[in-house]
């Protein structure tokens, strides 16, 4: 997606071992005919986004295998057993300082729709100056979250399996929360019934 002196591009985050779903990797298990993964793929590129970069780690040829069809780079992450914070380091090293902003997704998230992350762009390109834009459905924060260029940097350097749930809090005065319909971006599939509530 670009825009008037604006880039976007969109990280997707499918590196994890799917524990709570008894070792089965959950992103390529089939929601509505067809694997988790491939929902949060097609929405992102119906946003318009063309920089996508899919970071795996636990079965990563299986899903590289999945996404073959697909505009989409991956971004293998070696280290995907020592967090979360090691699939952001990957992908914002892949992404470079090329983009003015990312969206930060989680691949395990099939309600996330297109229309979501359109709002969150409009809410960017509409801001005075950079924002965090952050869904909120019902007035609970979600996911994909909208990153500005400026805090790539301390977004590589976090640690953990925590995220940058710490960066929201210390920048909450830069934080643009955007209202949107329905709940997708409020939901994640952790467990046999997270999956059966989307089927």
């Amino acid at each position: 997606m670009t825009a008037p002196g604006h880039k976007l591009a969109a990280l997707i985050l499918a590196a994890g071992r799917s524990r709570r779903m008894g070792g089965e990797n959950k992103l390529l298990l089939e929601i509505r005919g067809k694997p988790m993964i491939e929902h949060v793929v097609e929405s992102v590129l119906g946003a318009g986004i063309e920089r996508v970069g899919v970071v795996t780690g636990h079965q990563a040829e299986r899903l590289e295998r999945t996404l073959s069809g697909q505009p989409v780079t991956i971004v293998p992450n070696p280290d995907y057993g020592e967090g979360l914070s090691t699939s952001l380091r990957a992908g914002l090293s892949w992404l470079g300082t090329d983009p003015d902003a990312t969206f930060i997704c989680l691949g395990d998230m099939p309600g996330l729709s297109s229309d979501h992350l359109l709002a969150l762009a409009q809410a960017f390109e509409g801001a005075p100056s950079p924002m965090i834009c952050v869904p909120s459905y019902r007035g609970t924060r979600g996911n994909p979250i909208l990153w500005p260029r400026a805090y790539f940097e301390e977004m590589a350097a976090l640690s953990g399996d925590r995220g940058a749930r710490d960066l929201l809090t210390r920048y909450a005065h830069r934080v643009r929360r955007v209202e949107v319909e329905g709940p997708g971006v409020l939901r994640d599939i952790d467990t046999r019934k997270d999956l059966a509530r989307e089927s």
